[in-house]
């Protein structure tokens, strides 16, 4: 799953995938102790800040679930597209 983050002007993107290279950061790595218990399935999980470049280039080779969150009303929608 990849979030842009406008302030960071940057992606976020949560996967299994060990990921490295140019304009791609490792932040951490999910443990049973910081997800939820409906999120276990994501145990060993992946946090990486990537930007533009890199996420268009990882795009290429493998597919990605995009979110995108907007206010409307004072209320969250998402949305989701697979790239």
């Amino acid at each position: 799953m990849a979030r842009f983050s406008k302030q960071e002007s940057h992606w976020h993107l949560w996967t299994p995938l060990t990921l490295q290279g140019r304009g791609i950061i490792h932040l951490q790595t999910a443990t049973a102790e910081t997800l939820a218990p409906c999120a276990e399935h994501q145990v060993g999980w992946h946090q990486y800040r990537l930007t533009d470049k890199a996420f268009e280039s990882i795009c290429s080779q493998h597919r990605a679930a995009v979110e995108r969150l907007l206010s409307l009303s004072g209320s969250l929608a998402r949305g989701t597209r697979h790239v």
